[in-house]
């Protein structure tokens, strides 16, 4: 199988920082990947230079074929909508109801008419369990409900790539089990990578790495 990912001795820094020290990585096409630490040791870092919201230092990243650099511009990649980013912070829009959080943005960047719009989020809502929940505000739903939320918005763009970040932080172990349900059902179809403290989270990852004072190693 081919690799879909490809870090090739990249480093990122933040002033005189060293984040990310001389990381190389391959991930193969549907392939789950966990990437654990202690906090502060670049994890999320990481995961913002996969979505080209940050520029590595040096480096190269592969991602499905198309070549990133720290001299790349990124522009045409993003439009191109290679990687879906759930971040850990609960970016929803509370004027907006569970469907309409999914429709706007496919309806403004993917410029999807709204009827389709609206069919892909029923069927994405129902992948999720959420389709119960369709006309509810944010403000109604519960913790684990919002996350589930945000990966359906995400997945409805279509990335090729869906990057997690601590996606069950700060949830007790029910609302966590609906969670890792979720994201084992996604994860045989998409090339997946999670950020997390949450050792559960290995028994759905084909791999586990660590990451530590910028330096990965795979766990074994």
């Amino acid at each position: 199988m081919r690799h879909i990912i490809e870090l090739k001795n990249i480093s990122k820094s933040f002033g005189e920082a060293e984040v990310l020290k001389n990381i190389s990585l391959k991930v193969r096409e549907n392939e789950t990947v966990l990437i654990t630490g202690p906090n502060g040791s670049g994890k999320t870092t990481l995961l913002r230079c996969l979505s080209l919201l940050e520029k590595i230092n040096e480096g190269e990243i592969i991602l499905d074929g198309n070549i990133i650099t720290p001299e790349t511009g990124t522009e045409s990649l993003l439009k191109k909508q290679l990687t879906g980013f759930v971040f850990q912070e609960l970016h929803l829009w509370p004027h907006f109801t569970v469907t309409e959080n999914i429709t706007k943005p496919l309806m403004v960047v993917n410029k999807i008419s709204k009827e389709n719009a609206t069919k892909i989020a029923e069927e994405i809502l129902g992948s999720v369990g959420l389709a119960d929940k369709k006309n509810e505000y944010p403000s109604f739903l519960s913790g684990g409900q919002k996350r589930r939320l945000l990966i359906a918005r995400t997945l409805a763009m279509n990335p090729k790539i869906l990057l997690l970040d601590e996606i069950t932080a700060n949830l007790d172990a029910e609302i966590k089990k609906e969670i890792f349900s979720v994201i084992k059902k996604i994860a045989k179809n998409k090339t997946t990578i999670i950020v997390s403290h949450d050792k559960e989270l290995r028994n759905i990852a084909e791999r586990v790495f660590y990451l530590k004072d910028g330096v990965l190693t795979e766990k074994t």
